[in-house]
């Protein structure tokens, strides 16, 4: 199994490395997303499960830390939006309230 890692999304495939003999890109069995991510003046580090074929993977994007013992995913973000987009800001209970009653989440 071969493996990329892109710095950013807009460098995620290319296209010339991983087509199939078909000329056609292959379908991915799985996408995460590793992410810098700033709050409050400090750096954490982020993982996100994109895509994972055949799964109910979990989709909240979570801190992670490497240390001697290896990588070990920590909790969700929790108040956080635009992690994704590179651009992470905080939201307050209260808004993150309101846009779970916006989208029918009950648990967000």
């Amino acid at each position: 199994m071969h493996g990329k890692v892109a710095e950013t999304p807009d460098e995620v495939i290319d296209k010339s490395a991983c087509a199939a003999p078909s000329g056609h890109p292959p379908a991915m069995p799985g996408f995460v997303t590793l992410r810098y991510v700033e709050l409050f003046g400090e750096i954490h580090r982020g993982i996100t499960v994109l895509k994972m074929r055949g799964s109910m993977h979990d989709k909240e994007s979570r801190e992670y830390v490497i240390d001697g013992q290896g990588m070990h995913i920590l909790k969700p973000f929790r108040n956080v939006t635009g992690i994704l987009s590179g651009h992470p800001r905080h939201v307050a209970a209260d808004e993150q309230e309101r846009m779970g009653t916006m989208f029918g989440d009950s648990e967000m």
